[in-house]
């Protein structure tokens, strides 16, 4: 890791030492690393942001059926609709023309699998904004849970592009029935003391098992990262206190940097 630039991050936020991770979704961007204890006790995925990617939606699906597990999906985007993935789907068609790249085609095809696998029946679509309250095409935290079974375990992945700070907070008083989250905070640079004040709050009930720093975002004067991905995993999957990872970050075999023509950062908690 000699030719990675250097994040640095206070020590609470070195994950605890990992056990049974794997990655689950996109090789880059839009995947996040979980163990595989908490895809057992998974069995409904709250998924808040998808644009035009379900890469992680999919696999989570494929894992549970390995299992012979079934899973029961709710996932909110705003963004997504028929007509911007006709859209989109046309995009990806001609920039395929020009290029050839076959990564447009892969998209052009997932993309017209939307409707397939958001069949309304295990896989639900909510075109709402998830924010604080509910209202003008938002949904906030109460109504989501309110959906969901009280006897189901969830796991939430958060990808809303800043609005995790609105919700956050709210998910924690359902800490009892939330096994696990993956979430990505942005705009760390100037919501930095909102970031601490979350994890803070997500500590008392779960660990840190995985970090990443996700190299589009860049680092601020001091070395933190302009955006993170972190995944926590509740505490009672651990019988005992845990040790802190030793391992060097990014891990090996499990991250890649999101833009591949920049650097990874090499994480140094201090």
């Amino acid at each position: 890791m000699e030719d990675l630039l250097e994040a640095k991050l206070p020590k609470c936020l070195r994950p605890v030492r990992p056990s049974r991770l794997m990655r689950i979704g996109e090789v880059r961007d839009g995947g996040y690393v979980l163990s595989r204890d908490v895809i057992d006790a998974t069995d409904f995925l709250l998924s808040f942001g998808l644009s035009t990617n379900w890469e992680f939606e999919k696999e989570f699906v494929r894992q549970r059926c390995l299992l012979k597990k079934p899973l029961e999906i709710h996932a909110y985007d705003h963004t997504v609709d028929a007509a911007s993935l006709r859209i989109y789907r046309l995009k990806q068609l001609a920039r395929y023309m020009l290029s050839l790249d076959r990564k447009h085609i892969d998209n052009w095809k997932m993309a017209g699998h939307f409707n397939a696998f958001f069949d309304g029946n295990r896989s639900r679509h909510f075109k709402e904004k998830v924010s604080r309250n509910d209202g003008d095409g938002a949904v906030g935290v109460e109504t989501i849970m309110s959906r969901v079974p009280n006897e189901r375990r969830i796991f939430v992945k958060m990808d809303i592009e800043g609005s995790e700070y609105r919700v956050v907070g709210d998910l924690v008083s359902f800490a009892d029935r939330i096994v696990g989250l993956s979430i990505e905070y942005h705009d760390l640079a100037l919501l930095r003391p909102n970031f601490e004040g979350l994890h803070r709050c997500l500590a008392q009930h779960y660990n840190v098992v995985h970090i990443h720093a996700n190299n589009v975002g860049g680092l601020g004067p001091d070395g933190f990262p302009n955006i993170l991905e972190i995944t926590y995993e509740h505490t009672a999957f651990q019988a005992s206190m845990l040790d802190d990872s030793d391992e060097e970050y990014p891990l090996v075999g499990f991250d890649m940097p999101n833009a591949v023509d920049r650097p990874d950062f090499r994480l140094n908690f201090v």
